[in-house]
């Protein structure tokens, strides 16, 4: 199973590739990951729990591409996908931003189909194999 999530600021993302058995240590990365940063509120949107760190991740991996709805820049939105190189590891992330007000809500997630292609073309030229 490859998991993956989106954690910082807005067009970062981290990407974790854990088995089945190893689903713990992801979580323990995640919990980590919060306690060494805190979680710091960027703006009133940020994930500042380890529960919607742990739930954003978790859409995230469904979704296949990441959403910044003002979580880092009240009223800059965005969506997001991650970059692999050769060995298969998200080391990038490619994003595709605007402001809350040309596109309210969720309404930058339009734009997935286009931020996954050209994340995964890039992905192709690194040599990476079989990303979506």
């Amino acid at each position: 199973m490859t998991l993956s999530v989106a954690i910082g600021r807005a067009g970062d993302s981290c990407r974790w590739r854990v088995s089945c058995s190893e689903r713990q240590i992801s979580r323990s990365l995640r919990r980590g990951y919060a306690v060494r940063t805190g979680l710091p509120a960027r703006t009133p949107s940020t994930i500042t729990t380890v529960d919607g760190l742990l739930a954003a991740s978790a859409e995230v991996h469904a979704r296949g591409y990441a959403l910044d709805l003002s979580e880092n820049e009240a009223g800059t939105v965005c969506v997001s996908a991650a970059i692999h190189d050769y060995t298969g590891r998200a080391t990038h992330g490619l994003s595709i931003s605007s402001i809350a007000l040309e596109h309210p809500g969720e309404s930058i997630a339009m734009f997935a189909p286009q931020a996954i292609a050209a994340a995964a073309e890039i992905s192709a030229l690194l040599g990476a194999q079989g990303r979506r």
